[in-house]
């Protein structure tokens, strides 16, 4: 049940289940995000992939959903196909909140 002392807490919730409608992707998109939170370096696709237990191409749209909700970011790092997933400071608030 949401706070409603924290309306930014309820905003949250309802902006990560834009990331789609349907549950199996809403629950590989809350484990990425909190794999991402705990995780000391930020991890490529593939092992984020690994972690999750989807293909490359499920995380792609569920990290692109994530991404597009401010929730994560995208870093380049070295050879431009390598790709480092960086939890940001409103993922973090969000992973916070439901843990």
């Amino acid at each position: 049940m949401p706070d409603p002392k924290n309306d930014d807490q309820e905003t949250l919730k309802v902006n990560i289940l834009k990331v789609d409608g349907k549950r199996v992707r809403f629950v590989n998109s809350l484990k990425a995000l909190l794999i991402l939170n705990e995780s000391e370096e930020a991890p490529m696709m593939r092992v984020l992939a690994k972690q999750v237990g989807v293909s490359a191409a499920a995380l792609t749209k569920i990290v692109d959903g994530l991404q597009d909700q401010g929730f994560l970011k995208r870093q380049r790092i070295g050879d431009r196909r390598k790709i480092q997933l960086v939890i940001t400071p409103k993922g973090r608030k969000f992973a916070k909140s439901i843990t």
